[in-house]
């Protein structure tokens, strides 16, 4: 091969490269207009929008306390089969509380209340009473207070940062391979996670 003929070939070898990343480059922009558009885009929205209206929700549920009310003895047990160290674990019907120990001395068995949140009307803490005097502390009543386990409420604010992430999508979308990762992520985890959590707070 001649100078001149190779010099032909590295020539049209580079076109023909040239060409075919100018066709992945319209395939990849196609690809891209099609998943920010049309009805799937249309849904990531609405999944984003329902996503926004949970973390406002459960922020003012975090924040704010709605009705508390007293239960007698026979609506809550004491169970050990936690084993958690230092802690007692009370259940009022199916939600689980962290009691420490030494909160329960002079606990007031008849003083148990449970609060809920105002919005969903989920358990959101136990409290009770307990008296406590010694030689130097003359008796008095101090208020006990046991969050709820495994609660929305405990995950602030990891939980609202996470329902936020399809609208970080949103806002930072591009033409790159994360943004099509993180969006099938939202269709696979957060939205349906996002609706999960909804059933848990509601039932």
């Amino acid at each position: 091969m001649t100078p001149e003929q190779r010099k032909a070939h590295l020539a049209n070898t580079a076109e023909r490269i040239k060409k075919a990343r100018e066709a992945e480059l319209i395939k990849e922009k196609e690809f891209y207009t099609k998943i920010t558009s049309g009805t799937s885009w249309l849904w990531f929205k609405i999944g984003t929008a329902f996503c926004i209206l949970m973390v406002i929700l459960t922020t003012y549920d975090t924040f704010f306390d709605g009705e508390t009310k007293p239960i007698s003895q026979n609506d809550y047990n004491f169970n050990r089969e936690l084993y958690a160290i230092g802690y007692q674990s009370v259940w009022v019907d199916d939600n689980l509380f962290i009691v420490p120990i030494e909160s329960m001395i002079g606990m007031d068995m008849n003083s148990f209340q449970v609060t809920y949140s105002p919005i969903f009307g989920d358990p959101k803490f136990l409290s009770f009473a307990s008296y406590y005097e010694d030689t130097k502390t003359p008796l008095e009543k101090r208020i006990q207070v046991a969050q709820k386990r495994i609660s929305i409420y405990e995950w602030f604010p990891l939980a609202q940062i996470m329902l936020l992430l399809p609208l970080l999508v949103i806002i930072f979308k591009r033409q790159k391979a994360w943004f099509n990762f993180a969006r099938v992520g939202c269709f696979i985890l957060l939205f349906p996670g996002s609706i999960l959590l909804l059933f848990t707070l509601i039932l």
